[in-house]
Formats: C-alpha cells, sequence, structure tokens
C-alpha cells in the first residue's frame, strides 16, 4: 500500500492522517510541545524508541505574536510558560526516567544543531509557524532526518494569526525537490524525503 498505509488507530481528527503513516519503534522529534497533547499521543500509538521534545516555552512580547499560545493574553506570561515546562516534564517523567523521552529546552533553530546528521526518523513542526520560522525549521531539520524519513506539521491553512506561513514554506520546500512524496489533509501536511 506504500507510505500512506491504513493502520488501525484511534480517530484524531487531521492529526490520525499523520499517525497512520509515521513508523514506530522509530526516532523522532516533535518542534513545538506546548502542554505535551500531541507528544502523548506519539508516544502511545508510535511507541518510538526515543522522542525529542524541542520547545522554548518562551513568553514572545512581540506585537506579531499577540494571538499566539505563548504571547499576548493566550501565552499570559514567562511565569505561565515555565509552569507549562514543568508540567510536561511532570506528564513525561516516566519516559525521561528511561531516556525515552528527551525535553530540549530551546528555540527549534538552535536545537537542530545540537543532532547529528540522519538522526531522526522522523520530526513533526508544531512550533511558529510564521513563514520564516517554518521555512527555518525546514531547512536546519532536513539534512538531520535519514533518507526515506518523514516530515509532518500541521498549522496549514491561511486564515490564523500567521497568515500562509505554513503553506508558504513547505510549498516552497517541496517545490525545492526534497520531497519524494507530499501529501496534506486538512491542516496538516506530510512530507517523504
Amino acid at each position: 500500500m506504500g507510505p500512506w498505509r491504513r493502520r488501525p488507530r484511534e480517530d484524531y481528527g487531521a492529526r490520525s492522517f499523520i499517525l497512520e503513516a509515521l513508523p514506530g519503534a522509530s526516532i523522532g522529534a516533535e518542534i513545538g510541545v506546548d502542554r505535551g497533547e500531541f507528544a502523548s499521543r506519539l508516544l502511545r500509538h508510535l511507541r518510538p524508541a526515543r522522542l525529542h521534545l524541542v520547545d522554548p516555552w518562551e513568553y514572545r512580547t512581540e506585537a506579531v505574536y499577540g494571538d499566539s499560545l505563548y504571547g499576548g493574553r493566550l501565552g499570559v506570561d514567562q511565569s505561565h510558560m515555565d509552569g507549562l515546562h514543568e508540567k510536561v516534564c511532570r506528564r513525561f517523567r516516566k519516559e525521561i526516567a528511561r531516556d525515552q523521552v528527551l525535553i530540549h529546552r530551546a528555540r527549534s533553530q538552535d536545537a537542530a544543531a545540537t543532532f547529528p546528521a540522519q538522526y531522526f526518523d522522523w520530526i513533526y513542526i508544531d512550533g511558529d509557524h510564521r513563514y520564516e520560522a517554518v521555512r527555518a525549521d525546514l531547512e536546519r531539520y532536513h539534512d538531520r532526518i535519514k533518507a526515506n524519513g518523514w516530515i509532518a506539521g500541521s498549522g496549514y491553512r491561511s486564515k490564523a494569526w500567521w497568515g500562509d506561513g505554513v503553506v508558504r514554506a513547505v510549498g516552497e520546500f517541496v517545490a525545492s525537490g526534497h520531497a519524494r512524496h507530499y501529501a496534506r489533509r486538512h491542516d496538516v501536511f506530510l512530507i517523504q524525503l
């Protein structure tokens, strides 16, 4: 059935599309963790050998982030973001203890430099959805993914606080010839390298 095979999974809306395609017992990363909801699903469904969670849990004061989960009234303040980080650490304490989950409290582009080339089987991008940030994530992480590996992500729509940032960045990446396969459903995308 190829890379888009169906596996029995619980339905999590559009993200179930990603869970169906990504390989289990793999090494992956989620960029943009927030409270760890999707990380929990990734662990439950894929049972990865190692899951890297990358998020700065940083309150952003710039006006452009006013409607984001990490700025303005939704982000509250830095103390709130510190609390989210602590909750995620507690939530995955057992997985952290057995070295299955590693938490990287850093901006995604800074964290990328800490990983070797051809390390990941897949990454899931759900951090800063602005064009510049998504483009940087795609550029900095694609060579850290194994051949035939995957890049997935969310925010693929144009009617949100980030405008068409994800749509433009993903479109340019695919057009550059990096993708063997590309698909999207609703607001998620999936690229096989």
